[in-house]
């Protein structure tokens, strides 16, 4: 069986938001973003498909950052990146 590796697709918004990370961070997050090329579905732990959305969204945990997502059969869209706060799960 052949493994599927997806496009990735960024929004610009998100771009801006990756061109804008710490360096440090942001080696760790590109290397999280390719390893969604190979297999985007959520295994609960570092990937999460969250509630509440009309279409499934997912988000991938990066240190302190989280990667918000959607993906298809041939392809995953990177809608942002924010950075986890005292607040982020009250």
């Amino acid at each position: 069986m052949s493994k599927v590796i997806r496009e990735i697709n960024i929004k610009p918004s998100c771009l801006n938001e990756l061109m804008g990370l710490p360096g440090d961070q942001s080696a760790q997050i590109w290397e999280k973003i390719n390893w969604l090329q190979d297999d985007p579905l959520p295994d609960g732990k570092l990937k999460k498909k969250l509630k509440g959305s009309s279409e499934p969204l997912y988000r991938l945990r990066s240190g302190d950052y989280r990667i918000f997502y959607r993906f298809g059969d041939t392809w995953v869209r990177l809608l942002g990146v924010r950075q986890r706060d005292k607040d982020t799960y009250k």
